[in-house]
């Protein structure tokens, strides 16, 4: 039987957005193109109870260059041959 090469696991993060104390947080899930990486997926929902959401996958986000107050929270790891971005595509 071959072997797969073992890859390295890859964090997940939680972002939780909040520009101000009175503001409720916006969620999402951030996925690094590598481990240590500042660029990935940022993964979200967007929209209003009255129009509707959509899911947005935000590819190439550069979480260090966002102007918007966030904390980056570990959620854990995931093994890369299971999730897709830049060095596993």
């Amino acid at each position: 039987a071959t072997q797969l090469p073992v890859m390295p696991p890859r964090t997940v993060f939680l972002i939780s957005f909040r520009d101000n104390a009175a503001q409720r947080a916006h969620f999402a899930v951030f996925v690094p193109d590598s481990e240590g990486s500042h660029k990935g997926t940022l993964i979200h929902v967007v929209g209003t109870p009255m129009a509707g959401y959509q899911l947005q996958f935000k590819r190439n986000y550069n979480i260090a260059s966002t102007n918007r107050h966030y904390r980056k929270i570990q959620l854990g790891q995931v093994d890369t041959s299971k999730s897709r971005g830049r060095s596993g595509e």
